[in-house]
């Protein structure tokens, strides 16, 4: 059975209205944008220093699905005692004319810490040179962003992210859905593998009809990027998808 979560949107409240008619229009922007952006541009956006995931984000900022994003990057690992390995700034210096030549506002924040569990009680510390990367459209979001991040503001954080209001304000009161108790075929399905954020129990539909748009999105202006993203997350293939909704639903059945 497929599941067309788009298709499904329960309009709820304004701000779900709101987020409909915000997403018509990121729609025919697309339409617009990614016929008349320069495949170089296209290519410059896929071939960033990231995660697929993250580079995902980047193009659904770019292209008005997300209000922002915040991104990271490291340099090689170094014990405590040695040389320290900074990241490369010609690599940094390119990440930001892409994002010049596209037009987004950033934001850049470097800092040492340790890379991964501390080990100071077997040897010298692993180090590591991270920079946090905050990117949106308009730079007063970016503004209120970092300041939310260091005052670890998760609901302000969620919002100013543009992930679901729903989904953030659930995160808030614990009013949550695990993947877990989902029905197998909503569970196994494309669109579980790429929410990166917890669902709501009231709104989780909603929610994923966000995120199935969101990859229809990346579908329409790379591929590639898309194809890397189930890699990543590891999405599975249909015949093992379809194993195990049968498995789970003649487990429920025997119970």
């Amino acid at each position: 059975m497929q599941y067309n979560y788009v298709k499904n949107v329960i309009i709820i409240n304004k701000r779900s209205v709101e987020s409909v008619v915000n997403g018509i229009h990121a729609s025919i922007l697309i339409n617009m944008t990614s016929n008349s952006m320069s495949k170089e541009y296209i290519y410059s956006i896929e071939d960033l220093p990231f995660r697929p995931i993250d580079i995902w984000y980047v193009f659904l900022v770019v292209f008005g699905k997300k209000s922002s994003s915040w991104l990271f990057i490291s340099s090689d690992i170094w014990r405590d005692g040695q040389t320290a390995k900074h990241l490369n700034q010609n690599i940094i210096n390119s990440i930001k004319a892409v994002f010049d030549a596209v037009g987004l506002k950033y934001e850049f924040r470097i800092s040492i810490s340790n890379a991964g569990i501390s080990q100071s009680d077997v040897g010298p510390e692993r180090l590591s040179e991270n920079c946090e990367i905050f990117i949106a459209k308009n730079e007063n979001i970016i503004s209120d962003l970092v300041k939310a991040v260091g005052m670890c503001d998760h609901k302000e954080i969620g919002e100013l992210l543009g992930f679901p209001i729903t989904a953030v304000e659930a995160f808030a009161t614990k009013e949550l859905i695990k993947k877990s108790d989902l029905e197998p075929e909503i569970r196994f399905s494309e669109v579980a593998s790429f929410t990166q954020f917890m669902l709501s129990k009231e709104n989780w539909k909603d929610e994923m009809a966000i995120v199935a748009d969101w990859v229809d999105c990346l579908k329409s202006v790379s591929i590639i990027t898309y194809y890397e993203c189930r890699k990543q997350l590891r999405v599975l293939d249909d015949e093992t998808r379809e194993i195990l909704i049968n498995y789970y639903k003649n487990t429920e059945l025997c119970k």
